[in-house]
């Protein structure tokens, strides 16, 4: 994959302890206003002659994206988003990477030999595979059950004031519906490069279908059908501008984590930090309209109506978004100035 254009960061803090069925708007908790905390994160920065090291003990979850697996997070070596981590958390800090739904990592995604390998496994045999391409409701109960066992088989008290989690491209996703459908103890959300309002359009070129088009009818049909759903992850979060009711009723997991569906819940939202091209697909907190007009998150449905708290915590100051220019898609995760600039604050925060 090789998004780039523009980027965009956007963090959700202050989550600790809630659930679909236990929280309302109301009852999301004040906290320090986010520019006074990077504020004092630098200032302890500047004071100090050394690597500073945080007060935070909160361990951190790692989950990698489509056609991708935990290596993601440490195939750069010292100039990976893991060896960041390590340089400047305090040494104690625990870090977990998610070994799960994982794929062979190739520059020639999707057109490669696990991609249609892990098609066929989904679609055609009698269980999925462990693949990027498992549909996102298996991924986010199967990372919900690792973090779970994960805190059993620590027996420690690490996990008292909760955890944060760090997740890119198509596993802020995973993790936004981890935040939205289980029980959880998330303290804070990273999440990079995610399109968290969907895609729509052809990701390897900057065109869009028209749902007048051959390709929009074909795409329509094929994106939204219930096998396809029910096997493909990525059509889990297409989202077509032509046929916004479409989507609503045929996507059986994005409109689920963004309020659209009445068994999902309403008082969450989450942040993502999105690549991609604009033109082409929803990325992030943009979408596309039916006249190709891109809205920032603050125009669409799902923030004037509030459909998944996003508009509470934004007010409340619990949710920051950046837009970074000219950041490829997999350069978050071998950067280690993005990481200070964009992601270490938030880990500051106890």
């Amino acid at each position: 994959m090789n998004f780039h254009t523009h980027c965009v960061i956007l963090v959700l803090f202050g989550l600790f302890i809630v659930s679909k069925t236990e929280v309302t708007n109301s009852q999301v908790h004040k906290t320090t206003s986010i520019k006074h905390i990077i504020q004092q994160a630098r200032e302890r920065e500047s004071s100090s002659s050394s690597e500073s090291k945080i007060e935070s003990h909160r361990p951190i979850f790692l989950m990698h994206g489509l056609g991708d697996n935990e290596e993601a997070f440490t195939r750069a070596g010292s100039k990976s988003l893991y060896a960041s981590l390590k340089k400047h958390l305090h040494p104690t800090r625990k870090i977990i990477n998610i070994d799960l739904f994982s794929d062979e990592y190739s520059e020639s995604w999707p057109l490669d030999q696990g991609t249609i390998s892990g098609i066929y496994k989904n679609c055609f045999s009698a269980k999925h595979g462990d693949n990027s391409l498992v549909p996102l409701k298996k991924q986010v109960e199967g990372v919900a059950d690792f973090i779970r066992e994960t805190i059993e088989k620590e027996n420690s008290t690490i996990f008292d004031n909760g955890y944060d989690l760090i997740c890119h491209s198509q596993g802020g996703l995973i993790c936004r519906g981890l935040i939205a459908l289980t029980n959880h103890s998330v303290s804070t959300l990273i999440s990079i490069a995610s399109p968290q309002l969907g895609i729509f359009g052809n990701p390897l070129s900057d065109t869009t279908f028209r749902q007048d088009s051959f390709l929009g009818r074909a795409a329509h049909a094929f994106f939204y059908s219930k096998a396809v759903q029910n096997c493909i992850s990525i059509s889990n979060y297409w989202h077509d501008p032509d046929l916004e009711n479409g989507h609503d009723e045929h996507n059986l997991f994005l409109p689920l984590i963004n309020g659209q569906s009445s068994s999902s819940s309403s008082s969450i939202a989450s942040a993502s930090v999105s690549a991609g091209n604009t033109n082409s697909s929803s990325n992030g907190l943009y979408v596309v309209d039916y006249e190709r007009k891109i809205l920032n998150f603050t125009e669409t449905r799902f923030y004037k109506n509030d459909t998944f708290g996003l508009k509470t915590l934004h007010r409340q100051n619990k949710f920051e978004y950046h837009v970074v220019p000219d950041v490829k898609h997999m350069e978050w995760l071998r950067n280690e100035q993005l990481f200070k600039t964009y992601m270490l604050p938030y880990l500051q925060m106890l």
